[in-house]
């Protein structure tokens, strides 16, 4: 085998091993993404829940804007999504959510308790999506 012809055969499987590693990256970065997404939206339908049920709107304002503030950006193959996955902004806000909602049903709670106004003090948690 010729010098020119190894060459040519070591660039073809170069090539083809950047090409199925970018490959491999773009879909760890597309499934990110979508993982994501999807937490995003589940935040979301939750919020709207809990609102109807009795969370301040003013408790769940800071938690969208930081959603919106905070989200990674980027095309599904942007480096962006390689790095950063929102996991730990999703579980942030999820935790941040649940003690929103944990508040405002003790606080029907104790209104009931006392005979106060109160709307549904608490929905045995049969409406609460997660």
């Amino acid at each position: 085998m010729s010098p020119t012809r190894v060459l040519r055969f070591a660039a073809v499987i170069l090539a083809g091993c950047l090409i199925a590693g970018l490959s491999g990256l773009a879909a760890v970065g597309s499934d990110q993404r979508s993982t994501f997404e999807s937490g995003a939206a589940d935040l979301q339908r939750t919020w709207t829940h809990d609102i109807a049920v009795g969370v301040s709107a003013a408790a769940i304002a800071p938690l969208r804007a930081r959603l919106e503030k905070q989200q990674p950006r980027g095309p599904w193959w942007s480096p962006a999504w390689w790095a950063n996955d929102g996991q730990s902004l999703l579980d942030t806000l999820t935790t941040a959510t649940d003690s929103a909602y944990t508040a405002a049903m003790t606080l029907q709670r104790d209104l009931a308790a006392r005979g106060g106004p109160a709307g549904d003090p608490d929905d045995g948690g049969a409406g609460r999506r997660r």
